[in-house]
């Protein structure tokens, strides 16, 4: 493992932890933008709420009211069919009255002057009995004439009874104006609360959309994060070893070059002693610690 490849390692390392640096930060400014527009978009759906709450009760009201019109329509039907039976009426009763060939006045008075005579005169027997026939057979005529007269009074009497029925009609009309203007205006009122309740509708399902894309952005960066974690895990990991490696390889090398230095202090004493000079107090040490292990013949 050369030094070469420890700096490639650790340069990674140091880039994947920069990388995984920003993308932490970065997630915390995206879920902290997706918590203001979660909290945003449900503050708005409560306002939806309510006003849908109020257009609720504004259409139960509405809805009485319009039951009270329907009421007031059927009277105000049942009335006009009164006076529509009544008016039959009084057109049945006038085909009913007679036509008269007389005058009923002057025949009532003829009546009254006879009686008076009949009551005040001393008159004969006959003549009596006369004016008894005269004023039977004028009774006679005046029946018809007096029939007349109840079916006139019967007439004015419906004519009264119509009359007041047309002022009830006019009662529940001016109810029914009321009342529909009272309809009208939780209409327009059940109108207006909708238009609002639609806006907000529409702002808090901007809110929604940006939620939504913030957190599919957050996924993905998280995914990227974990991602990136994992590189830098195995990154690390390789570079552990690579050390373990590096300071094995420097382990051996140092060890080869002492083995080297002992190889050539050793040759130096056999030459020496094949020479029968005298031995340092270090190289007799260090053939001894050879012997010892069995380095030299």
């Amino acid at each position: 493992m050369t030094t070469s490849r420890l700096q490639l390692l650790r340069s990674q390392v140091v880039s994947l932890r920069e990388k995984r640096f920003l993308i932490i930060e970065e997630l915390k400014k995206l879920r902290e933008r997706a918590r203001e527009y979660r909290e945003k978009r449900d503050e708005i759906n409560s306002k939806v709420k309510e006003i849908a709450e109020k257009i609720r009760n504004e259409k139960e009201k509405r809805k009485a009211v319009i039951e009270e019109i329907e009421f007031l329509k059927q009277i105000k039907a049942e009335l006009n069919a009164q006076i529509e039976e009544k008016q039959e009426k009084i057109r049945e009763l006038s085909q009913s009255i007679q036509k008269l060939d007389f005058n009923p006045k002057k025949l009532l008075n003829l009546r009254e002057k006879l009686e008076w005579r009949i009551q005040t005169e001393p008159l004969p027997l006959e003549e009596e009995n006369r004016l008894v026939d005269e004023i039977a057979q004028i009774s006679a005529k005046l029946i018809v004439y007096e029939e007349n007269q109840k079916i006139k009074q019967e007439i004015n009497k419906i004519r009264q009874e119509i009359k007041e029925l047309r002022v009830q009609i006019k009662e529940v009309q001016q109810n029914l104006i009321q009342k529909r203007a009272e309809s009208q205006t939780y209409r327009l009122k059940i109108l207006e609360l909708g238009k609002q309740r639609d806006e907000l509708r529409q702002e808090a399902n901007a809110y929604h959309n940006n939620y939504i894309q913030l957190m599919e952005r957050i996924k993905s960066l998280q995914e990227e994060l974990d991602k990136i974690s994992a590189q830098l895990g195995e990154t690390i990991t390789r570079l552990q070893e690579a050390k373990i490696e590096e300071k094995a390889r420097e382990v051996l090398e140092r060890k080869k070059k002492e083995q080297e230095l002992i190889q050539r202090k050793l040759a130096e004493i056999e030459e020496k002693l094949r020479r029968k000079q005298k031995l340092t107090f270090e190289e007799f040490v260090l053939l001894q610690q050879t012997k010892g292990l069995g380095n030299i013949t």
